[in-house]
């Protein structure tokens, strides 16, 4: 399989499609490499604190 993201050829790739502000359902399927899944994962968690921060004030 080959990552979407880094192009790197893995073994398993995944793919976030619904969290708690994130909903990629109808969105074309990209699937990642564990360290771009990682990396993505983090990218959601801190926008999704940035836009919860920001209806906060």
């Amino acid at each position: 399989m080959k990552c979407d993201t880094c192009g790197k050829e893995v073994l398993n790739v995944k793919r976030i499609i619904l969290e708690k502000g994130y909903d990629r359902t109808q969105a074309r399927a990209i699937y990642n490499c564990e360290e771009c899944y990682k990396k993505k994962e983090t990218d959601i968690e801190k926008r999704t604190q940035d836009k919860v921060k920001g209806e906060n004030k």
